[in-house]
């Protein structure tokens, strides 16, 4: 029978509890999460993509409200859902750079709101910027802070990572990467559950072009962590951190 593990099923819990807690949803115990997410796949797994093709079975909890309640305040009633579908890799070029384009008249989320939850409207408030991006040929795009518009927040479809020298740079607080300037990095790669790490090769910002490394290959750092990262989603590689969940 082939192996179907699940990545770090423990992070996604504690990650939708916390966003549970800020939002005023009941919590939810992990052995419950966790039961779940093994039966869903189990029920899928003649839909979990072949070893080596570079797509997997995306997984996607979601909590809803649902109690008949008009006024403004938490649900009396909650679904809790789990759907999953297979999916190719979130670049059709894989771990190919592509280029990103900084917005600066639109915002992802507000300094002291939700931004560092996983909430809808989130989504919602960056689907704008995001079509503006494309329409202009970046495919990703890279919102500033909502307060100041001179730190770096996020990319559009993934976390913001930095490369100096051997050191991985990652944001501080809750949502802004303080007292950095874009030129003075070696590597910069868009980080995310589905899109793993794609290395970004060109971030244009106020009708400048910042170059990281060149337009076809990813920069040996970023590359070391993709293939870590993979290896170890796939088996390849050990399982050091008990990140995976083998599911029966």
């Amino acid at each position: 029978m082939v192996r179907i593990v699940v990545f770090r099923p423990e992070e996604n819990w504690k990650r939708i509890q916390r966003s549970s807690e800020r939002i005023s949803i009941p919590p939810m115990t992990e052995k419950m999460f966790i039961d779940a997410i093994s039966k869903v796949v189990a029920a899928n797994r003649k839909f979990v993509p072949p070893y080596g093709t570079g797509a997997s079975l995306y997984i996607r909890p979601l909590i809803i409200g649902t109690g008949p309640k008009v006024g403004l305040g938490p649900a009396d009633e909650y679904i809790f859902i789990i759907f999953v579908t297979p999916v190719g890799p979130y670049y059709k070029g894989g771990l190919t750079p592509v280029k990103a384009l900084v917005v600066t008249d639109y915002d992802r989320a507000a300094p002291d709101g939700v931004g560092d939850c996983k909430v809808g409207g989130n989504y919602a408030a960056g689907l704008a910027g995001a079509d503006y991006g494309k329409k202009k040929g970046y495919p990703v795009v890279l919102y500033l802070d909502s307060r100041e518009k001179k730190y770096i927040d996020e990319f559009s479809t993934s976390n913001f990572i930095a490369i100096k020298g051997n050191t991985y740079i990652t944001p501080k607080s809750k949502s802004i990467l303080q007292s950095v300037k874009i030129s003075g990095f070696d590597e910069i790669g868009a980080c995310g559950t589905a899109a793993v790490v794609t290395p970004v090769t060109l971030i244009h910002y106020q009708g400048k072009d910042y170059r990281f490394g060149n337009d076809e290959t990813a920069g040996p750092v970023i590359t070391k962590l993709y293939q870590n990262l993979t290896g170890i989603q796939y088996g390849d590689l050990e399982d050091k951190f008990n990140w995976l969940l083998e599911v029966k």
